[in-house]
């Protein structure tokens, strides 16, 4: 079983970044680095939501000037797009 964990823990070691890594790097079983990682990425989820309704506003109240020309139109879905 140690063995099996000491793998888990080592495989969850790869497959984070930098940040992530200090913030477990002093556990010593993969269920404690478990615990660590659904606490910091908790909120991911919902601020990805937030920031898409954000985004899909700020589309659907785009509408073309009529003083405005079709380069600056497009130019302001680019910035928005990326």
């Amino acid at each position: 079983m140690k063995k099996k964990d000491k793998k888990a823990l080592f495989l969850i070691y790869q497959g984070v970044d930098e940040s992530t890594f200090e913030k477990i790097v002093m556990t010593t079983t993969s269920k404690e680095v478990w615990k660590i990682l659904a606490k910091t990425f908790t909120g991911v989820k919902k601020i990805k939501k937030i920031h898409l309704q954000i985004v899909r506003n700020r589309f659907e109240s785009l509408y073309k000037e009529e003083s405005k020309s079709i380069s600056n139109y497009f130019t302001r879905i680019l910035v928005i797009v990326n």
